[in-house]
């Protein structure tokens, strides 16, 4: 079996949902109300501790839908790492893949849960991107290595 570790900081996710709802806040403004809709959708560092909850719970969810794969999931510190047991024909070229969609998941999931608080109309297309992101990942574990065969030739030259 193969391992496979993802782990980063709670603070790249935590600004992932920050940019993600500042983005959010200011695409969503116009008129008289930008403002007062800008600085309720957007993250402030006073919002770190329910962004950071949200984060855990999300890393949860992850430990959960992969639970076939999970050897050990740690979300308590500054720092998620969850690892995983991969059949040895998992294809490793797809470990950036993985990643990605990991990280991504986190803060789809953290935004969804941020947007259910601030601004409801948004929260189901963050969702959306949750669970697609989730799906990719979950897919992702399941990529498999084509098999290859070994050439006739080789044996011929070796019987020679």
């Amino acid at each position: 079996m193969k391992k496979l570790i993802l782990e980063l900081e709670k603070s790249e996710v935590e600004s992932d949902v920050a940019q993600a709802t500042a983005y959010t806040g200011a695409k969503s403004a116009s008129g008289a109300g930008a403002a007062e809709i800008f600085g309720r959708v957007a993250t402030v560092d006073g919002d770190s501790c329910v962004v950071e909850r949200f984060v855990r719970d999300a890393c949860a969810v992850v430990a959960e839908r992969l639970k076939e794969f999970v050897v050990s999931v740690n979300y308590a510190g500054p720092v998620v790492r969850l690892e995983l047991s991969l059949s040895d024909a998992y294809d490793e070229s797809m470990l950036p893949a993985a990643r990605s969609s990991f990280r991504s998941f986190l803060a789809a999931s953290a935004t969804d849960r941020w947007m259910r608080l601030a601004y409801a109309e948004k929260a189901a297309e963050w969702e959306q991107e949750a669970v697609r992101q989730l799906a990719a990942l979950e897919r992702n574990l399941y990529h498999r290595r084509r098999p290859r065969r070994r050439s006739a030739c080789a044996g011929v030259a070796d019987a020679e």
